[in-house]
């Protein structure tokens, strides 16, 4: 059975975010957990464009640039944050053989997944470290 497991990173993302801004973290948690929870949910998370429809409470799709170099890395973005203007992203990887999801980064989508950003920087270290 999958499950979604934090990266110390995120964890630390989470963090940060609850001094700065309580109720986007509290949010966050409570969407995370109800992915956690829910098997269905959680084998969506390596569906390529899932919920790209907004009927869904989220879209996955793969990190493109590193999906084409071999690395299982892909962003959530959750429908309700985003039409709130709320543009955070959840990046996370799929560790092969065991089905488990790792979030590694909570991150506001201003990185703009640039590759040189200290942020994609932070999160490629981590993938590595699965």
């Amino acid at each position: 059975m999958p499950r979604l497991l934090f990266h110390r990173d995120a964890k630390s993302d989470l963090f940060q975010l609850a001094q700065s801004v309580p109720k986007l973290a509290a949010r966050l948690t409570a969407l995370m957990q109800e992915i956690r929870s829910d098997t269905e949910l959680l084998e969506m998370l390596t569906l390529h464009n899932f919920g790209s429809d907004e009927r869904e409470l989220f879209h996955v799709s793969h990190w493109e640039e590193h999906w084409h170099k071999g690395k299982d890395i892909w962003r959530l973005k959750f429908w309700e944050l985003e039409n709130q203007g709320i543009p955070y992203r959840v990046i996370y990887a799929l560790k092969r053989g065991t089905g488990d999801h790792y979030v590694l980064a909570v991150a506001h989508r201003d990185f703009n997944y640039d590759s040189n950003h200290p942020t994609t920087q932070r999160i490629l270290r981590a993938y590595e470290e699965l």
